[in-house]
């Protein structure tokens, strides 16, 4: 029943990371997309892992655990930058 739950979680996530690369709405910058790609491509692989049986979801989680850095690299880049004067309008904007 556990394993069900942590499969459709996994697809659950991985299709509302998948929405955030897509979406207008979302504002974060290319660091921050690519953190996103690898924690969507993660959550994927550990729900086909899941999907297929298999127990060791270890380079799915891998992926997801290099995303969360990569998005917090992205963040922290972001409000250092935003700390100094803004050099442009649109550093936090929408760039769509």
């Amino acid at each position: 029943m556990i394993e069900l739950f942590n499969t459709c979680m996994a697809a659950v996530l991985a299709a509302i990371t998948g929405w955030a690369i897509m979406s207008h709405r979302v504002r974060d910058g290319i660091v921050v997309k690519i953190g996103l790609a690898f924690i969507s491509i993660g959550f994927f692989g550990v729900f086909l892992i899941s999907l297929e049986g298999g127990y060791d979801k270890a380079p799915g989680l891998a992926m997801v655990y290099a995303g969360m850095l990569i998005c917090a690299c992205g963040y922290l880049f972001r409000a250092r930058r935003k700390r100094s004067a803004q050099r442009r309008v649109t550093d936090w904007g929408n760039l769509a």
